[in-house]
């Protein structure tokens, strides 16, 4: 869950400890991150709810992912992930993969990619695009915006792009439009 709604990297949340995290301001300080640089992530309510469920849990241990048998804060959890994915039936998917699927969701939601940048910790929003997946059915909802309240007729679409072109071009275009 806290992959999924912060993206955070997974040595970032096994190295989350309860004093990282403000129920108040609803915030998460990453303090160790891959960059050295530290981030202030904001938590929602879903993972807020988690977290004072967690806290009422485990909350006398300084880290908030502990394992209950020893203590001490989780190094790694594949076997535990890949049994919770064989029991969900889902395949192929890495821990890591979290990160992307949130970069995905926000940007497929409409927030701004330099507002995902900073969440993601990124330098850098070139390395941001590489986590946010397009899909062709939303690309294709994205030209479909352009017919959206377009009442005009072929005609009226052609006479406004002729308009707006080059004497050459117009020839060229209007051969297209007529062989349609």
């Amino acid at each position: 869950m806290t992959a999924l709604y912060t993206g955070m990297r997974r040595g970032e949340i096994f190295a989350l400890r309860w004093a990282d995290v403000d129920f108040k301001r609803r915030e998460i300080r990453v303090t160790q991150s891959k960059s050295g640089l530290g981030r202030v992530l904001p938590v929602n309510s879903i993972l807020l709810r988690n977290f004072e469920s967690l806290k009422a849990r485990n909350g006398m241990s300084e880290n908030v992912f502990t394992n209950p048998k020893t203590g001490k804060r989780y190094m790694d959890i594949k076997k535990a992930f890949a049994g919770a994915c064989r029991r969900a039936a889902i395949r192929d998917l890495r821990f890591h993969d979290l990160r992307h699927t949130f970069a995905s969701r926000l940007v497929k939601k409409g927030v701004d990619l330099i507002i995902v940048k900073e969440l993601m910790g990124h330098a850098s929003v070139v390395t941001t695009q590489r986590y946010t997946h397009s899909q062709a059915e939303e690309k294709l909802r994205a030209v479909e915006t352009l017919t959206e309240n377009s009442q005009k007729s072929g005609l009226e679409c052609q006479r406004s792009v002729k308009s707006r072109l080059l004497p050459n071009e117009e020839r060229g275009l209007s051969l297209a439009f007529s062989n349609n």
